[in-house]
């Protein structure tokens, strides 16, 4: 909802707008979608960007791609999917080159795990990787 159809809400449907959206965000974890926000928007505050787009959060997971693992991506990209579309409307689910972009990471992983010798795979990041997928 744009600022000017908030403006012209009745203050009634307002507050029966902001209960049906309380949910959205599980209380149990806002704290950690707030702070994967919060990054991000530093983030863009460092590189100068005013809008989310498909080409700015393709440099922002490719910049944090260098320092977190696979499944730390994931976990943020859902995090910050969920915060942009309910503060902001902002549906990056349809981001096909994001899509893209996840895809390759989880054929890297793919790759390592087919490819790694056995002794690696039974380590807590490995497990974790396929009991994500599993779900």
């Amino acid at each position: 909802m744009s600022d000017s159809e908030f403006e012209c809400t009745p203050p009634e449907v307002r507050v029966a707008a902001e209960r049906a959206t309380e949910g959205i965000i599980p209380e149990k974890s806002r704290e950690r979608y707030e702070n994967t926000y919060e990054l991000y928007s530093k983030w863009c505050v460092a590189k100068g960007v005013q809008h989310t787009s498909e080409t700015v959060l393709l440099a922002y997971f490719c910049e944090i791609s260098k320092q977190s693992k696979a499944s730390t991506l994931w976990s943020r990209y859902s995090m910050l999917r969920a915060v942009l579309n309910f503060r902001h409307n902002v549906d990056i689910s349809n981001y096909a080159k994001l899509k893209a972009f996840f895809e390759k990471e989880e054929s890297d992983i793919d790759t390592f795990l087919n490819n790694a010798p056995i002794e690696y795979l039974p380590q807590k990041g490995c497990f974790n990787y396929w009991h994500f997928r599993s779900l």
